[in-house]
């Protein structure tokens, strides 16, 4: 009974546990003290400004670029599994859609309140508007996937169907 409920919902346990494991890493990220934050950043910043300068001496790689880009690739990621995880409970997830977003508000307020009480960390609501940009748009790559998807499965049905006909 327990391995036919696992082997019906497979896809739905691993898309919700992915959410977790990301909600897990960002929430992970927050509860850093401000020196080792800076401390990540600093060495991103470092390989970032190396690449760069491979081409070009003019650009210079910053701390707030990397903590902005990390903090929307965070959320980019989010944003797609939580809308793969509606998915799995829904074919129309574009009329629970809705799920996905508040969710991803939701992680977004809490992940800068987490920040509060790190040892000089600050909560931004423009990191919110950042994170939230960033689920936005994991959400958007997400819909043009399954558009393609679904137009690339139709596409392959007429050929099908015209080939049985001939």
């Amino acid at each position: 009974m327990k391995n036919k409920f696992i082997k019906d919902n497979i896809w739905r346990i691993v898309s919700v546990a992915l959410c977790v494991l990301c909600v897990g890493f960002i929430f992970g990220n927050s509860l850093d003290n401000a020196a080792r934050s800076s401390n990540k950043s600093g060495a991103v910043v470092a390989v970032l400004q190396g690449v760069v300068d491979v081409f070009s001496d003019d650009v210079t790689v910053n701390e707030d670029f990397v903590r902005t880009a990390a903090h929307y690739s965070e959320f980019l990621l989010l944003g797609f599994l939580l809308l793969l995880s509606v998915k799995t409970f829904t074919q129309k997830y574009m009329r629970n859609i809705f799920v996905a977003l508040f969710t991803a508000l939701a992680v977004a307020v809490t992940d800068e309140i987490l920040q509060m009480f790190s040892d000089g960390r600050v909560a931004d609501v423009a990191d919110v508007v950042v994170d939230f940009s960033g689920a936005v748009t994991g959400m958007l790559i997400f819909i043009l996937i399954e558009f393609v998807r679904r137009r690339v499965k139709v596409g392959r049905k007429k050929q099908t169907e015209t080939k049985e006909m001939v």
